[in-house]
């Protein structure tokens, strides 16, 4: 809508009549979902007036909304969200998932190995890992024995340059014996053509991933055929409870929460699009921020952002401050996602990028895509490189992240796949320690931690349990005693770090503080789990398939 303008009467957007969203799971619930919704209500804005120039108020002009997912834990709330005055459709069917290999704990590379032995005809195999660093590891490793086996090795993630992607895509899409190591890149409905096989390099981060990460298989068939590789007893505890959880269509989905700093762009954007003054009345940009339909987005966020220079207020209207300025000129002010910093490597001789957002300490060689790569040259953020003959690589590239919520959905899971109610938390004593598992995830911990910071309580706390001295009290009163009122004192003091650790991204520093704490206490549910944390019951006697799963937790993370 800012740029699209081909003559001062006609915009490229002027005949939308419909908008199609596909794998709306991806964008629900998090910064980009909620662009969509402000998006669409500049659309509806954009395409009620008149493209002539004329009176505002001209005719409107609807359009329709489709959203398409196969994995949505709860469709009615998706649909509210989208399209509101929409028609659910829901079409029945799944098709059976076969787990290949045993379910014992197996490295990826073992297992890879020992399948490809088996086999009397080529097969393309699709393994997924969940880092980069770990596709690049994977397929430098793998390379040797792979290619001894007579497959084709290929790598995909997203610090890739464009050019290595796509070249990717087309020789898996071509090959009949490969094998591709990727991340969640190759998650989407990219054209690979038929995968005989999908691998998981350890359990992915929900359930939601692993069903379209398995979905990517056997497409021609009515089966999905899956390899789970376990690195030790917990990612084999978690995997089986994710096999299980969408045999049953259960997605045991993780926090979610407001996404308040993506109002600001928005309305930085809005005043863009303006096409003659680059400004908007006040009066406007309250109206679209109040039709949000978000009680947190008051006109205070507009003078708080006039306040500290992000707009400029004058007799014309309400402008871009310097620094929305200079996005202008890169494109920066469409986008909600935050650039990863670091160094783009290129080669030497082709000019052609190879990874983006690289850290490079001046190692001399770097290991890119399962690649060895010698340093030539280092230009301010530029790192020129050659590839080498040799299979030694040197230093293992790493790469720089946006932010991302620490701990997922896995305790969640297997709480679920283990039928331990929500107030039940599980205690086994070990080395003079008690262990509570909480199986609260990321909120479960933080808030725990926020409560025994404030009773300075000697506990230690993970995703999964409380690790406390054994034989006191349990719950012990620090847990049963404190007020909600207390505990947000607590989010206050610690509001920049409990952000890091949900993810949330340093536009949120532009925000009014109180508007950061509202969508941090939303995030955490702190109502809700305050009251599960408070009444929770710890046991030691409980069904011993619990005890089996729950030791295998603790074997790995207490040791």
């Amino acid at each position: 809508m800012c740029r699209g303008r081909i003559d001062p009467d006609t915009h490229v957007l002027g005949q939308v009549r419909a908008v199609v969203l596909d794998e709306i799971h991806l964008l629900h619930g998090t910064a980009r979902g909620e662009m969509v919704r402000w998006l669409f209500e500049r659309l509806a804005r954009f395409l009620c007036r008149p493209m002539g120039g004329g009176a505002a108020g001209g005719e409107a002009r609807p359009f329709q909304v489709v959203a398409l997912s196969a994995t949505v834990r709860d469709p009615g709330a998706v649909m509210g969200v989208y399209c509101p005055a929409g028609t659910l459709v829901e079409v029945p069917g799944t098709r059976p998932i076969e787990v290949v290999g045993g379910p014992d704990t197996v490295r990826t590379e073992d297992a890879i190995l020992a399948y490809l032995g088996t086999l009397a005809r080529p097969e393309k195999i699709l393994v997924f890992c969940n880092s980069r660093a770990r596709v690049d590891q994977l397929a430098l490793e793998m390379r040797g024995p792979l290619e001894y086996a007579g497959c084709e090795v290929i790598s995909h993630h997203g610090s890739l340059g464009k050019g290595i992607r796509e070249a990717a895509e087309t020789r898996l899409r071509r090959g009949t014996k490969v094998v591709a190591f990727a991340t969640s890149t190759l998650e989407l409905g990219i054209d690979i053509g038929d995968i005989d096989l999908v691998v998981l390099d350890g359990p992915p981060p929900d359930t939601a991933s692993f069903l379209q990460r398995i979905g990517r298989g056997n497409r021609r068939t009515g089966t999905t055929r899956v390899m789970q590789c376990s690195a030790n007893r917990l990612e084999e505890v978690v995997a089986g409870a994710m096999v299980c959880a969408a045999q049953a269509g259960e997605l045991c989905a993780g926090p979610t929460g407001p996404q308040y700093a993506v109002s600001v762009q928005q309305m930085a954007s809005y005043i863009f699009q303006s096409p003659l003054k680059r400004a908007r009345p006040r009066a406007k940009l309250v109206e679209l921020i109040q039709s949000r339909g978000d009680p947190c987005l008051a006109e205070g966020l507009l003078d708080h952002l006039v306040e500290i220079g992000h707009f400029e207020e004058g007799e014309d209207g309400v402008r871009l401050g310097e620094s929305w300025l200079e996005k202008t000129e890169t494109g920066g002010i469409h986008s909600v996602i935050e650039a990863a910093k670091g160094y783009t490597v290129v080669d030497a001789k082709s000019g052609e990028t190879v990874a983006t957002g690289v850290e490079y300490r001046g190692e001399g060689r770097l290991g890119v895509g399962g690649h060895g790569y010698d340093v030539s040259k280092v230009t301010g953020t530029s790192v020129e490189v050659q590839r080498t003959a040799g299979r030694d690589n040197g230093e293992q590239a790493r790469y720089r992240s946006r932010r991302s919520m620490l701990g997922g959905s896995h305790p969640l899971l297997v709480r679920w796949h283990l039928g331990i109610p929500d107030e039940v938390w599980p205690v086994i004593s070990s080395r003079g320690r008690d262990f509570a598992f909480h199986l609260g995830g990321f909120v479960g911990r933080t808030i725990l931690n926020l409560v025994a910071k404030r009773a300075g309580a000697d506990v230690q706390v993970n995703d999964w349990y409380a690790e406390l001295p054994e034989g006191k009290l349990c719950p012990p009163a620090w847990i049963i005693d404190v007020s909600l009122a207390q505990l947000a004192l607590h989010v206050d003091d610690r509001l920049e770090s409990l952000e890091a650790g949900l993810g949330r991204p340093f536009a949120n520093r532009w925000l009014p503080r109180e508007l950061r704490r509202i969508e941090i206490e939303s995030w955490l549910s702190l109502d809700d789990e305050l009251s599960r944390i408070a009444g929770s019951q710890w046991t030691w006697d409980f069904d011993p398939a619990w005890k089996c799963e729950l030791a295998g937790v603790l074997e790995c993370l207490a040791s």
